[in-house]
């Protein structure tokens, strides 16, 4: 077996001169931002901030922006399959709700009911707005009814 390395002696870490506490301010400082492009910048006064309203009878009629959808991007295809499904979902929602309303429930289960129609609803209300959210709502009334089918009597 060879012998360890022999070890070394060095003297201390060499030292490095202290910074000049103004270069470092320098650096830490913001730079001043640039001045906006010459057709940014417009001799346009800014109203004062209490500016006399006009009558809205003199005012132009406000054009309307169509308003923000927020939801997922669809497909024509995927549309129409969420759209199947939706119109399947409610519909065997609607045969559950008729054979659940010829039974004998208890305050449990009638509570459940009022659920699933809740949820229905709510998916109609969607269906023109977000299929994939109205979707959803459907399929978990039809996981409910079902459930509520097979346990009441």
């Amino acid at each position: 077996m060879p012998p360890p390395p022999a070890v070394r002696e060095t003297g201390p870490p060499p030292q490095l001169p202290p910074p000049a506490i103004e270069r470092i301010a320098r650096a830490l400082r913001p730079a001043v931002p640039p001045q906006p492009p010459e057709a940014i910048r417009c001799g346009v006064e800014a109203p004062p901030f209490r500016a006399a309203v006009r009558e809205p009878s003199r005012q132009a009629p406000a054009v309307e922006s169509p308003a923000l959808r927020l939801g997922a991007l669809l497909s024509r295809e995927e549309e129409q399959r969420y759209r199947d499904r939706l119109e399947a979902d409610l519909a065997r929602v609607r045969r559950n709700l008729a054979k659940l309303a010829q039974r004998d429930l208890i305050p449990k289960q009638a509570a459940d009911l009022r659920r699933i129609r809740a949820l229905a609803e709510q998916a109609e209300a969607l269906r023109g707005r977000d299929l994939v959210a109205a979707s959803g709502l459907a399929g978990r009334a039809v996981i409910l009814s079902e459930e509520l089918l097979r346990t009441s009597r």
